[in-house]
């Protein structure tokens, strides 16, 4: 009998260790290019250099520690500055994880739109993808169909915002609250708009008055980026909803022009705006019109 239990005992063990060990996977260095960041008094490291071995069920458990850990430190009383570092190494680290969970579940994603009903016109997924859903919805992810049958996996809008509100200076406040808002519905989808146009205008004016406001912000270069992307779309359009076509403004983009001008006469998008119908009635080329407004090219980053 009492080898019986020792024995017992030991296989208890044993397991006991391989599931600390699983739950571990992705707080523990494997390379020497994992990241190291400083949430704690000591230094805890947080791997994330992708590993086929790694399970949704492994990231998920990283990810509900990572927040865990972070909101310890948001509760420490620090100062808003040093909130502000937090948020960035925090974005950095969970971002690198969904990247990674994406990466792993091409096999899922790529079948997602399949699961399209034209009927009840959403998505009806069965019920292993369901399970992986619910999952994700854990820890706060979502699947997100960006057309032209791609799908991702991805942060729910609010959920930097929901950490951080409060807790940080009030540039990367606006800032957070701004990304919340752009991620809550789709913006473009094969090639074209799908937002409607008065919305690219709404995000030119609060970008440019970020730039206005917080000149000295840490996220100015970021700020510039978004700014310059949408005032490129508010003039141009996409590749499939352009606003020009045979040397004149479409009208319906047009009426959201001449309303942008009455509301912001002083801002430099009016500026650029007041400029472009001439352009376009002397027949000049995107390239010619893109140098005389001092455009910058279209750059688009992960948030």
């Amino acid at each position: 009998m009492k080898k019986n239990i020792l024995l017992i005992c030991v296989i208890f063990m044993f397991f006991s260790c391989e599931k600390e060990k699983k739950t571990e996977i992705l707080t523990e260095p494997t390379s020497s290019t994992s990241n190291e960041i400083l949430i704690s008094e000591a230094v805890v490291i947080i791997d994330t250099v992708y590993s086929e071995s790694n399970t949704i069920e492994d990231y998920c458990i990283a990810l509900e520690n990572l927040k865990s850990e972070y909101l310890k430190k948001l509760n420490e009383n620090n100062s808003k500055e040093s909130n502000n570092e937090l948020y960035e190494n925090y974005k950095s680290i969970r971002n690198a994880h969904i990247k990674n969970l994406n990466f792993s579940n091409g096999d899922i994603l790529d079948k997602f739109v399949d699961y399209y009903n034209e009927d009840v016109e959403d998505f009806v997924l069965p019920n292993d993808v369901k399970n992986i859903e619910n999952q994700l919805k854990a820890v706060e992810i979502e699947f997100w169909y960006i057309g032209e049958g791609y799908t991702e996996m991805r942060n729910i809008p609010q959920h930097f915002l929901t950490l951080f509100k409060g807790k940080v200076t009030p540039d990367y406040e606006d800032y957070i609250k701004q990304i919340a808002h752009q991620n809550k519905e789709l913006y473009s989808a094969d090639a074209g708009l799908v937002a409607p146009f008065s919305e690219v205008a709404d995000r030119v004016i609060f970008w440019e008055n970020f730039l206005n406001n917080y000149s000295k912000s840490k996220l100015f270069q970021k700020a510039k980026m978004h700014y310059n992307n949408y005032l490129h779309d508010f003039i141009f359009g996409l590749d499939n909803t352009p606003t020009i076509e045979d040397s004149q403004i479409y009208p319906v983009f047009g009426e959201v022009h001449t309303e942008f001008i009455k509301k912001y006469p002083n801002s430099l998008a009016t500026k650029k705006i007041k400029e472009l119908p001439k352009l376009v009635v002397n027949n000049f080329s995107y390239e010619e019109i893109h140098e005389k407004l001092k455009l910058e090219d279209r750059i688009w980053a992960d948030e």
